[in-house]
């Protein structure tokens, strides 16, 4: 009987391991091709010759192997090509096919297959899968505990927040009773230092005592400003300021307003003049200004009492004052 080359290269020569590398090839075919296909019959017949060569084999390790193989070759596949292509579908039906062939084994078997199951592997990429998942548990436990401890800073800050407005409440008792103590502190103080004062003068014999003989005096009129010099140099301004205005817009106003200026302008004799006759619009238009010059007099007379009660003198007193003078005048 001619030696197999395996697909890793591997050449099988005894029956022993010929008969369990044909075992494994059928349940792979199993999975891609009919059970009535020919090349499914053929293996088994070469199987069961070779079964009654060599007896029935348990290769249930075999199995594991090439089922953890056949794993870390579907990984590597879906990664690279995608769950819908052909060569991956076809490996994840071999994995399956292998995978009802195991359990079909009875319940002992079974606890074998438990125990070689932990076999250590021999491949390269199924060993890097293990790294890579062992890692990513770890970092899974380090972040779970970092969600943890999280999760009890939040409980922290919210109790916190919740105990804020009692805090604040005691931080202003607090700052109260601080002020008062520091105020009393501070007239302690100040009495301890007057006291040290008091003492150091009676020890050296230099402390005079004064005796108020007379009371300070209260000024009874301001020193200044002169108001009544203010006042009368204001008025005189503002009369002479009225009286320089009206000389300015007569000396400005170059109209006629009688017949002998008409005479004087064209040097010829009038024999008569029409005077200007007001209409009665006209001379209600007059009375409106007459009493809107009315009221204006009496808000600034108002005004100006005002002003003179806030800034220089209350009216009251002014009055009494003002009676004073009289009566001495005419007394």
């Amino acid at each position: 009987m001619a030696p197999i080359k395996t697909e890793e290269g591997k050449i099988v020569a005894s029956p022993l391991e010929r008969l369990k590398y044909l075992k494994l090839k059928l349940i792979s075919l199993k999975a891609t091709l009919s059970p009535n296909h020919p090349d499914i019959k053929r293996l088994e017949k070469e199987i069961k010759a070779l079964e009654a060569q060599v007896g029935n084999v348990d290769n249930i390790q075999e199995k594991i192997k090439e089922l953890n193989h056949l794993k870390t070759k579907f990984a590597d596949l879906k990664s690279r090509l995608g769950p819908k292509h052909p060569d991956v579908i076809k490996l994840a039906k071999k994995i399956k096919a292998l995978e009802n062939e195991m359990s079909k084994t009875n319940s002992t078997k079974t606890n074998s297959t438990k125990e070689s199951a932990f076999i250590e592997p021999d491949n390269p990429a199924y060993i890097n899968l293990l790294t890579q998942i062992s890692s990513i548990d770890v970092q899974i436990k380090s972040l779970e505990q970092r969600k943890d401890e999280i999760k009890k800073k939040i409980e922290e800050y919210q109790k916190k927040l919740e105990n804020i407005p009692l805090v604040e409440k005691t931080y202003n008792l607090l700052l109260s009773d601080y002020e008062n103590t520091r105020r009393k502190y501070n007239e302690l103080m100040d009495k301890l230092m007057e006291a040290k004062i008091a003492q150091e003068l009676e020890e050296s014999q230099r402390g005079e005592r004064f005796v108020i003989i007379d009371p300070p005096l209260v000024p009874q009129k301001p020193v200044k400003p002169k108001r009544l010099a203010i006042t009368f140099i204001g008025f005189v301004l503002a009369l002479g300021a009225g009286i320089a205005c009206l000389a300015f817009m007569e000396y400005i106003d170059h109209s006629i307003k009688s017949s002998e200026e008409v005479q004087e302008l064209i040097n010829i004799p009038l024999y008569i003049s029409i005077p200007y006759i007001e209409t009665e619009e006209e001379k209600r238009r007059q009375k409106k200004k007459q009493l809107l010059f009315i009221l204006c007099i009496g808000l600034i007379i108002i005004l100006a009492l005002i002003l003179f009660h806030f800034f220089v003198m209350p009216l009251d007193i002014f009055w009494i004052k003002l009676q004073r003078k009289i009566s001495r005048i005419f007394i």
